[in-house]
């Protein structure tokens, strides 16, 4: 059997890869460039999609939404009791009085 048949199908699957590659963009700041290719033998074909993506600042916390967020910092810190020790290497970690206070849980 000839070698010749693979080589052109590496030839080929190299091609595409570059066509996909050269076609295909990093995300912008104004929005986000998407290019699909799907390819056989003898055919590719390629599907962009582009999205608008505008910004929109967080509105700053109210009062209300702080004073809750001071309410649940205080009853964690309460139940959770979290202490700075050193392991067997050294390295400071937070050790906690209840299972879960980890991940942040208040239950």
């Amino acid at each position: 059997m000839s070698k010749r048949p693979t080589t052109i199908s590496l030839a080929g699957l190299a091609a595409l890869l570059a066509l996909a590659f050269a076609l295909a963009g990093s995300a912008q700041a104004d929005g986000i460039r998407k290019v699909t290719c799907y390819g056989g033998r003898h055919s590719v074909n390629c599907v962009e999609t582009w999205q608008r993506w505008t910004p929109q600042p967080p509105a700053p916390p109210t009062a209300e939404e702080l004073a809750q967020a001071r309410e649940r910092e205080r009853q964690w810190e309460a139940r959770c009791r979290p202490m700075l020790r050193q392991d067997n290497f050294g390295v400071a970690r937070y050790v906690y009085a209840a299972p879960g206070c980890e991940y942040g849980k208040l239950d």
